[in-house]
């Protein structure tokens, strides 16, 4: 006969094994705009974000130009989601309709890594996400190299709707942005993210072999040379250039501890159908802004 600790047990183990097919389920987008790192401790100090230079002819002695020791800090939050499950309804085995809800929690967590890449690219908050290695917001009109080779202001951030043509002002403003020592980077933008509204343009601008906006037929340079992407977490007329080679990915998303379930307590105080045991899913993760130069926004 099954009694309730086996109940209670087998619970346990079919919380685990559905909180992890929740997340298997779920098909994360951040790696388009992030590069995923693993933390060993409670935060993570990034430097060296500049680029290296360019190769010089080795005709003399050793020329030292090292990284630049230009970084961030990123310190890992913690995260949790629990879900309370009665002991009554335990010890009369009618819990099934928790087993789905476990299945869901393993994919929110998927979910939430997802929201908040796709929400710092979408605003370049400082105050929520951290400010750029330079001090600056990371969308910002004046980011300047202190100390370096190069210290003319450059911009990544644009105010044009997009369109064919706003697509191509800021194509080129993107290409004319230069490393640290006055190099042009020739980043190779291969992503156009916008919202859900701007998803229609997205497909034209990157799929239409012809220039959809007007009627003579004219060559659509852009054409097959772009994805794009459209995300929620977009306000409605924001759209951003930016690469999605490992490297040279906009955002650094840290992880710390993957989701997973804490050790299930009880809480018999609690007078109300037997007590309770709760279920708590726990994991520490944040993220940060990489090279401003690896993203370039059309318009907020």
């Amino acid at each position: 006969m099954i009694v309730r600790t086996d109940i209670a047990k087998s619970l346990e183990y079919g919380a685990k094994a559905q909180f992890l097919e929740g997340r298997n389920l779920w098909t994360p987008t951040r790696e388009l705009i992030a590069d995923p790192v693993t933390s060993t401790g409670k935060d993570e100090t990034y430097v060296g974000l500049d680029d290296p230079p360019m190769p010089r002819e080795a005709v003399d002695q050793v020329v030292l130009r090292g990284l630049a020791e230009r970084g961030i800090t990123i310190v890992n939050k913690d995260w949790e989601t629990t879900l309370p499950v009665s002991h009554n309804a335990i010890n009369d085995d009618r819990v099934g309709h928790v087993v789905p809800w476990m299945k869901k929690a393993g994919m929110r967590f998927e979910q939430h890594m997802d929201k908040l890449c796709w929400q710092a690219l979408n605003g370049g908050d400082g105050t929520t996400y951290g400010l750029c290695y330079d001090g600056n917001e990371f969308f910002d009109a004046a980011h300047a190299d202190a100390n370096a080779e190069y210290t003319t202001a450059q911009g990544n951030l644009g105010t044009t709707a997009l369109d064919l043509d706003g697509f191509n002002t800021i194509w080129i403003a993107a290409q004319g942005i230069k490393d640290s020592r006055g190099e042009y980077l020739e980043i190779p933008f291969d992503l156009l993210s916008v919202s859900p509204t701007g998803m229609t343009v997205a497909a034209q601008i990157c799929n239409n072999e012809m220039a959809y906006d007007t009627g003579n037929r004219e060559v659509n340079p852009f054409n097959g040379k772009f994805r794009y992407h459209d995300s929620v977490h977009f306000d409605s007329t924001a759209w951003v250039l930016s690469c999605t080679l490992p490297g040279f990915k906009p955002i650094i998303f840290q992880l710390r501890e993957a989701p997973k379930l804490e050790p299930v307590w009880d809480d018999r105080s609690v007078a109300f159908e037997g007590g309770v045991r709760y279920f708590k899913f726990s994991a520490r993760y944040w993220l940060g802004f990489s090279n401003w130069r690896y993203a370039f926004m059309g318009k907020t």
